[in-house]
């Protein structure tokens, strides 16, 4: 017992220093992309419906992996609703995987609870996105109207940074 405040004490004492340092915000990594495509996906929305990758041609297309049990992944819900209200009707789709393992029994009171105002689905093992490995939580893809994934980041992002993304891919046209 002794021995577990001797190390107790201080660990939780260097925990809290460093909750209290770091900085606030979304804090995010973009990383590279090269020159891929996503292959087609399907996935079971919330209803249990079929969300396909064919359903979002010629769109802008932004996919967020997530978790209820993400603290950052929770901050930027806030961000990517208020984009999607702002960009849905310009091109812009949306779509939160919700990597849960409960599923929806626990992803769809969560969203209904902090007001998801875009789709969401269920991870259920369709393919990994082409990033390599597991996936960190939150990571987010872009994807061109072509389908092309031109941005990737890890981290929670802020609706900056999203419009920042966003705003040149909602400009251009779909290319033939």
């Amino acid at each position: 017992m002794k021995r577990a405040l001797e190390w107790g004490i201080p660990l939780t004492i260097a925990v809290l220093f460093g909750w209290l340092i770091l900085p606030r915000g979304p804090q995010f990594a973009r990383l590279p992309v090269g020159s891929t495509t996503l292959g087609p996906w399907v996935y079971t929305n919330l209803q249990g419906q079929a969300i396909r990758s064919s359903d979002f041609t010629n769109q802008v297309v932004l996919i967020n992996y997530w978790a209820t049990f993400c603290p950052p992944c929770k901050a930027e819900i806030p961000a990517f609703n208020a984009i999607y209200e702002k960009y849905h009707s310009r091109g812009l789709e949306i779509i939160g995987i919700a990597t849960d393992p409960e599923g929806a029994e626990l992803v769809a009171p969560f969203s209904k609870r902090y007001e998801i105002k875009y789709p969401v689905v269920l991870y259920d093992a369709p393919p990994l996105p082409p990033i390599g490995g597991g996936i960190p939580l939150p990571t987010t893809l872009i994807t061109d109207r072509n389908g092309k994934v031109v941005a990737r980041y890890v981290g929670a992002l802020s609706e900056e940074e999203l419009e920042k993304a966003l705003a040149p891919l909602l400009a251009a046209e779909a290319k033939p």
